[in-house]
């Protein structure tokens, strides 16, 4: 049995006291909502377009615990599509977006083996539903794979795992070995999504910013061929070896397509759909949030997929209403994105940013890079990318690359 190795530990920043004599008025934050409660039929109609599903039910899930829910709060990247999506874990779904304090979050849903003799806390949903008339491929399932295993167990005999199957789920575990010949959400190497995963599908530290685990892939689409009609798609994932430290999947935007060529055209297999980090600008004082349009395009031009959005920062004396709503941006779109946020921000932009860093310091966990220009423009953020910046490191070092690598 493995037992916690250490204690887990909070980064905590403060950026220099501001002596302002500004009163401030606490604003509640609002979030969405992670429910433990939720139906199996609630998972599919998260991950489906309700229109399609016909039923759903839970194969299998542990006895014990809070393993699955249905989300609308951002995180990891998601929803990918509509205001919803599913998490199936082997532990407690509920905690995907608390702080990573520790190595290893988890708990023991009791769930003994199903499929074998190594897979333990077992859920498999299954999700009926009718493909659409003329449609030949799966064309979609995005999900990320998460996990607190990551990165002490990796090549260990502890290697929980996600597998997606359609119309029948046989796949069973022996010892350290998963078998799973019908899963379609398979690495470059044809196994199974997990903390072993390789490639392009690899875990990493960094694809987990905003959540509670270690690692995690980067968000990954999975096809697969199919026929018009009734289908029943099922989704797994356990625990190998043990009942301890929590892996979780979250799943979004089952989609279908009609293609010419399904063999060249509907590929199963796991592949990267991931987005460049987000980039919020904050305008300066004389300035209004369509000053930074131009800033951000310019990023836009550059990267492609980029999301930006300007931050409406108000007037000098809403300073820290303006950190609370930068804090707030940088909080969603993180959270949208599963990653780190980029900000620039030009002259009182930069203040709130700063008075964020103050009141907010889990703002320093969500940034990326903050690009600050004391150049004046004006009054105006116009040519705020081209000009020359002074640039502040916030996290790690990747926080000093430009803002378009």
């Amino acid at each position: 049995m493995r037992w916690t190795k250490r204690a887990g530990f909070a980064i905590v920043a403060a950026a220099a006291a501001l002596s302002i004599g500004l009163s401030r008025t606490p604003v509640a934050v609002a979030v969405g909502t992670i429910d433990p409660l939720a139906s199996a039929l609630d998972l599919a109609r998260a991950i489906a377009d309700p229109a399609v599903v016909t039923g759903a039910a839970f194969v299998a899930r542990p006895p014990g615990g809070s393993p699955t829910a249905v989300a609308t709060q951002a995180a990891a990247g998601f929803p990918r599509s509509g205001g919803s999506y599913a998490i199936l874990s082997t532990g407690d779904a509920t905690i995907l977006t608390n702080a990573n304090t520790s190595t290893s979050s988890g708990a023991n849903d009791g769930g003994g083996a199903v499929r074998g003799n190594t897979d333990r806390d077992v859920t498999i949903l299954r999700i009926d539903f009718v493909a659409p008339s003329g449609a030949n491929c799966l064309a979609g399932l995005d999900f990320r794979f998460l996990s607190e295993e990551y990165p002490e167990y990796v090549g260990s005999s502890y290697d929980d795992a996600f597998i997606a199957e359609l119309d029948q789920s046989t796949w069973t575990t022996s010892g350290s070995s998963i078998v799973a010949p019908r899963n379609f959400a398979f690495d470059p190497q044809g196994a199974v999504i997990s903390i072993n995963s390789s490639g392009a599908t690899s875990m990493s530290a960094a694809y987990a910013e905003t959540t509670t685990f270690d690692g995690a892939t980067p968000v990954l689409s999975a096809a697969t061929p199919l026929t018009p009609g009734a289908h029943s798609l099922f989704l797994s994932i356990f625990d190998q070896g043990d009942n301890i430290y929590d892996s979780a999947v979250v799943i979004d935007n089952l989609r279908f397509s009609t293609v010419a060529n399904t063999a060249t055209q509907c590929v199963p297999g796991a592949t990267v759909t991931n987005l460049p980090r987000p980039l919020l600008g904050a305008h300066g004082i004389t300035g209004v949030p369509a000053d930074m349009d131009t800033s951000l395009g310019v990023a836009r031009s550059v990267v492609t997929g980029l999301v930006t959005h300007s931050v409406n920062t108000g007037a000098i004396d809403s300073v820290w209403q303006n950190g609370l709503t930068v804090f707030q941006e940088a909080r969603d779109e993180a959270g949208k994105a599963g990653k780190r946020v980029n900000v620039i921000a030009h002259s009182k932009g930069g203040l709130d940013s700063r008075v964020a860093m103050w009141e907010h310091p889990q703002y320093f966990n969500m940034l990326g890079m903050l690009s600050h220009s004391e150049r004046r423009f004006h009054g105006r953020g116009r040519g705020l990318l081209p000009a020359p910046t002074r640039w502040v490191s916030v996290g790690s070092a990747e926080a000093v690359r430009p803002v378009h690598r």
